[in-house]
């Protein structure tokens, strides 16, 4: 038997502008080449099977942070291979700029942007010696939900994010993000409490959700008489 896949991730690179404290990634400063990238491209063509999906096979472009090899690898890849690839990107949007994001709009590049949303958090846990990862992201966002408002946000849930997570989902609604994901820091050492805190969110989360709702749909009926 052999692969027969429908996806692959290119680790384009272990290199990352930012030091974030639950990073399972050992830095080095090891790049994926066009030439390796291209070779993986094709046996993935070679391989593909379409089974009960339609469509082209999927690459994902990942990392380390995968836009250091922005010019070198993803602009000539996908390029070449954009009529026959799904592409896509996991950025954690400090290298964004608009060129860029012209680029992934021109050639529909799907985007997840890794933001573990408000300051106390994400300026916490996403740490960089050079820059303020908070204001550095944010200010990258309005241009690439302009172009690409189908962009999902992606936090990453430690205990300390916990507390703050219906902030930062409020935060996120309010950027104009459609679509959140979490992803949970299985490494840390998780207690009661802190699933309890967890709860405690989406409770809060749900009550303003149904009072929102419940709001709207008042609301309409009052119109009606």
């Amino acid at each position: 038997t052999y692969s027969r896949p429908y996806s692959m991730i290119l680790g384009l690179t272990d290199d990352c502008n930012l030091q974030c404290s639950y990073c399972f990634v050992k830095q080095n400063t090891n790049y994926m080449t066009f030439e390796i990238a291209d070779q993986a491209i094709q046996w993935l063509k070679q391989n593909y099977i379409a089974t009960n999906r339609e469509g082209k096979p999927s690459v994902t472009f990942f990392g380390g942070a995968p836009l250091l090899c922005f010019d070198s690898v993803i602009v000539p890849i996908v390029e070449k291979y954009r009529d026959e690839i799904d592409f896509s990107i996991t950025t954690n949007g400090i290298l964004l700029d608009e060129d860029k994001v012209d680029f992934f709009y021109k050639n529909n590049v799907g985007v997840l942007l890794s933001f573990d949303g408000v300051r106390a958090v994400q300026n916490t846990q996403r740490c960089s010696a050079e820059v303020d990862s908070y204001e550095t992201v944010l200010k990258n966002i309005p241009y690439l939900l302009l172009r690409k408002p189908n962009t999902t946000m992606r936090m990453t849930l430690t205990k300390h994010a916990v507390p703050h997570l219906l902030e930062t989902v409020l935060m996120a609604e309010e950027l104009g993000f459609k679509s959140i994901s979490f992803c949970v820091d299985a490494f840390e050492n998780w207690e009661y409490q802190d699933l309890y805190n967890y709860e405690e969110q989406l409770e809060k989360r749900a009550e303003l959700l149904h009072k929102n709702t419940y709001g709207k749909y008042l609301k309409k009926v009052l119109k009606r008489r």
